[in-house]
């Protein structure tokens, strides 16, 4: 939707303008209305249309200004109206817009918790556990692991800095936490760095 940005002043031409061509000889026809119940009921409705028209005659000026003040008046607080609905709406916008940065941060911070502290949580334990081994071929087993575990952590990080299009997915199946879901980006780098 886009919204039509109006002047103040644009608003109050506009007022100006109704009140000569149309508040005027409104006025005018009220009058000769109003005149013609008071003692004058053979009067013609053609000769309604005349008094309005007299509201263009030069001796009516004074009175043309002030209805050209007063429309421009009004136009005035037309003007005031639109641009403080035209402010809220662009208050709405952008708390949506933040609105929606801070969810995708939140995705974000998930998605990170679940890649990184997972391999960071086997690193460790397995770095513990190659402390307390002995022997090297008991260890590189677990040696393995945690390259590949420092592997997928570099193409967790990848996969996010290069991204795209954010696709979500539930982080577990009961909870409403959402994650950015890059798993085809991981498998694939995973792949790439074993054929490199």
């Amino acid at each position: 939707m886009r919204v039509f940005t109006y002047s103040k002043t644009f608003c109050v031409l506009i007022g100006m303008v109704i009140g000569y061509l149309i508040f005027h000889p409104y006025t005018m026809l009220v009058f000769a209305l109003f005149h013609s119940q008071q003692g004058h009921p053979d009067i013609r409705f053609g000769e309604l249309g005349i008094g309005a028209l007299t509201a263009y005659e030069p001796q009516m000026l004074p009175m043309a200004l002030s209805f050209v003040l007063f429309g421009g008046c009004l136009g005035f607080v037309v003007g005031l109206i639109i641009e403080k609905h035209r402010k809220l709406i662009n208050s709405q916008r952008e708390h949506e817009n933040s609105k929606i940065a801070l969810e995708t941060l939140n995705q974000l911070m998930v998605t990170l918790s679940h890649y990184l502290l997972n391999a960071n949580m086997v690193i460790g334990g397995k770095a513990r556990r190659c402390q307390k081994k002995g022997s090297t071929s008991d260890i590189l087993p677990d040696l393995k692991v945690i390259e590949d575990h420092a592997k997928k952590i570099d193409a967790v990080m990848k996969a996010l800095r290069e991204i795209t299009e954010v696709k979500t997915d539930l982080y577990s199946t009961g909870g409403t936490a959402k994650m950015i879901d890059i798993t085809q980006e991981i498998e694939a780098r995973l792949q790439q760095m074993k054929k490199a």
